[in-house]
């Protein structure tokens, strides 16, 4: 809350038109295109057009980088320069640098043409030459800038608000730099760009994917890998006749085999009845997971969840009043007479249903 004393602080553009010299360069025409870009009805593509750079024909010591700024409107009454441009009196925004022009003490042109503008100034004659050096330097002064924005990705959002720095952060997650919302559901967008560094190694390991899962979801997560499992054999899996088969180089016998190579338990827990709930299968704790695990490599891998109830969450299956809490058949119904348990629960488990997304380097 403001004292009585206290006068309300002013506005940003505001005090960049009373006091242009506080400002660094790049600085002021940042904070003029975003003003510009806010408050004109066709931004970004009009911001250009109002912005101008001139020369400084002073041989004064310059204050700063910046000389002066000067809003040039038509004929008004308004003061706000929010007023101005809406109402659609403004006519352009000059900022004057103290560098890099062609004119004055840092000039790259010689003194005299200084001098001669200056007496055209002092007679108060109509000279054209002020305005031929700006359009010269107009260009090299807008491509300083950019370069200057160019060399600091971290000041790369542009005039629509979309970061830069944050398109080329999604292409190296390899899920693409199209701008837009991203097609995460369950998930945050910037989830791959926080992890871009582990998403764009070819290998993933149980360590990396253990990690990452646990500081998203803030519950313990274990990977267990070489989980064994039943796999149906095609036709031409299973020895036949006259296709050259031989004992002990490949034979199989039966409709299945054993395998430990493609499914890999998530062990989530121990929790508690809340978080387990939260991460039941077909909920949304249960689609994030899925989520989270196709952002990695691992598309050749069958993923399994297993829920860990903590032992004193554990509550005996039983007729309970509509007010208590409802437990799931398969999930939270547990039949049991030890109350307390002395153990956690671990009995619940499901397979993910994971839809791996197309990136830009060709992955499924």
């Amino acid at each position: 809350m403001l004292t009585a004393q206290r006068k309300p602080a002013a506005s940003l553009i505001r005090r960049l038109l009373d006091q242009p010299y506080r400002f660094e360069f790049a600085q002021a025409v940042r904070i003029v295109h975003a003003w510009l870009a806010k408050v004109l009805p066709n931004a970004p593509a009009e911001t250009g057009q109002y912005l101008r750079f001139r020369n400084r024909p002073s041989f004064v010591f310059p204050p700063s980088e910046i000389d002066a700024l000067v809003v040039e409107v038509d004929t008004s009454t308004e003061t706000n320069p929010h007023d101005v441009v809406t109402a659609g009196q403004l006519r352009r925004i000059s900022i004057t640098p103290s560098f890099g022009g062609l004119l004055g003490v840092s000039g790259a042109l010689p003194n005299h043409y200084t001098e001669k503008i200056l007496e055209a100034q002092e007679r108060s004659a109509v000279d054209g030459q002020l305005e031929f050096f700006d359009l010269l330097s107009q260009r090299a002064h807008a491509l300083h800038y950019e370069a200057w924005e160019k060399g600091r990705v971290y000041e790369s959002v542009d005039a629509q608000g979309e970061d830069e720095l944050r398109q080329m952060q999604w292409a190296l997650a390899g899920v693409g730099a199209q701008r837009g919302p991203r097609p995460y559901g369950a998930l945050s967008g910037d989830i791959p760009v926080f992890y871009a560094g582990v998403l764009r190694h070819y290998s993933t390991s149980p360590q990396v994917l253990e990690d990452v899962l646990t500081e998203y979801f803030g519950v313990p997560f274990k990977v267990v890998p070489f989980i064994g499992e039943w796999i149906d054999l095609g036709p031409w899996d299973s020895a036949q006749i006259g296709r050259g088969f031989s004992l002990n180089g490949g034979s199989i016998l039966g409709p299945r085999t054993y395998s430990k190579a493609e499914r890999v338990r998530l062990r989530v827990g121990p929790l508690s009845i809340d978080e387990f709930e939260r991460f039941l299968p077909r909920s949304e704790g249960a689609k994030a997971i899925a989520l989270m695990v196709s952002m990695f490599r691992v598309q050749e891998l069958t993923f399994e969840v297993q829920l860990v109830l903590r032992a004193r969450d554990v509550v005996p299956a039983a007729l309970l009043p509509k007010s208590r809490r409802g437990l799931g058949l398969g999930y939270s119904a547990i039949l049991t007479t030890r109350v307390p348990q002395d153990r956690d629960h671990d009995g619940l488990r499901y397979e993910l249903s994971i839809h791996y997304l197309e990136t830009i380097d060709g992955r499924v």
